[in-house]
């Protein structure tokens, strides 16, 4: 597999891809970092949001949390999360806005609930976050339970899926969230005053009572099992098995390899100059991406120009950086040269 002559300032790499068929092609991967706010100021320390194999993983107990917070995670302080997405995957259909952070109370102060949001254009997708509480047993007769009061106000929550809606929770319509929390199935009576309610919520679908299967949401990477990725992994049935595998379904989509909140994917990665706004994501209150015009061109043979999409947009909000990935397909042969240019 041959390497890339970049001529970039940006991160490259060549890794062999499989495609549906079998046949194993090229996947040109581009990465550059960027100071936010700053589209002409490539980041000169992208520490963690450098050029990543394998996803970066993190430990909830090494999140910055509160005392209360630490409390109701218990056990699962030792569980690891996808805190930042690998960067060998095929080109995605959709492009995905991927936050790996906190939101915080505008005042600055520790609150019980407050709003964080991405807003692009006129669109905004909008997190309520939560203070630490529990279910709260009612007298319903089979027993019941609804929402508990907070335990303690909180400085900043991560907006991560795992703390949204799901974990143990019964097959519905709405997509499901295994790594969440808050899913009450399977418990009754006192022992639901244990189970910790979710610290992270889409504004439309607030946890409220038992009988509610609330929308999850997140503005981090989702797993592989979550349930709008799932959609898109096709059927993994026995004749899948004996005849295709380990080629995925003939009903796979690609779309399975997007990660944002679904109201995170968009159909285009933002214009040169585009500005996106980040509400209540740092502790200063709003920052902003603003689209670089720099992005990389691939030439094979140093003659065919190969379309290099920009598919993925990763923000660090605290450490004030974001990190854009462009990537193609490309045939099994030829010379791969890199060179950048403005749009």
């Amino acid at each position: 597999m041959s390497q890339v002559l970049n001529l970039t300032p940006f991160a490259a790499a060549v890794r062999p891809h499989a495609d549906a068929d079998g046949h194993v092609v090229r996947l040109l991967i581009v990465k550059g970092v960027w100071d936010l706010g700053r589209p002409d100021t490539l980041s000169a320390e992208p520490g963690c949001l450098g050029f990543r194999d394998a996803p970066l993983m993190v430990r909830m107990a090494d999140l910055v949390l509160d005392t209360a917070q630490r409390a109701a995670l218990g056990p699962r302080l030792e569980e690891e999360i996808e805190w930042i997405p690998s960067d060998v995957v095929p080109p995605k259909p959709r492009f995905d806005f991927i936050v790996s952070g906190y939101g915080y109370p505008r005042t600055g102060k520790a609150e019980y609930r407050f709003i964080a949001a991405v807003a692009r254009h006129r669109q905004v997708a909008a997190l309520t976050l939560c203070a630490p509480r529990f279910w709260r047993r009612t007298l319903l007769s089979g027993g019941g339970g609804v929402a508990g009061d907070f335990v303690s106000a909180v400085h900043r929550v991560p907006v991560h899926p795992c703390l949204s809606f799901g974990g143990d929770t019964p097959a519905s319509a709405t997509p499901h969230n295994p790594q969440g929390m808050g899913g009450p199935a399977g418990h009754a009576g006192e022992a639901l005053n244990r189970i910790a309610l979710p610290w992270v919520e889409h504004p439309d679908h607030p946890v409220t009572d038992i009988t509610g299967n609330p929308l999850p949401a997140g503005f981090g990477p989702w797993p592989e099992n979550a349930g709008h990725r799932l959609a898109h992994m096709g059927t993994r049935d026995v004749p899948w098995q004996r005849e295709r595998a380990p080629r995925p379904p003939r009903d796979f989509h690609p779309l399975f390899h997007n990660q944002a909140d679904p109201r995170l994917q968009w159909p285009e990665a933002p214009s040169p100059g585009e500005a996106i706004a980040l509400h209540g994501l740092t502790a200063n209150g709003i920052a902003q991406v603003v689209w670089p015009s720099a992005r990389p061109v691939a030439l094979l043979d140093t003659q065919t120009v190969v379309p290099l999409k920009a598919d993925t947009c990763i923000v660090l909000p605290d450490e004030g950086r974001c990190a854009i990935v462009w990537r193609c397909l490309l045939p099994p042969e030829g010379h791969i040269t890199l060179r950048a240019c403005d749009a």
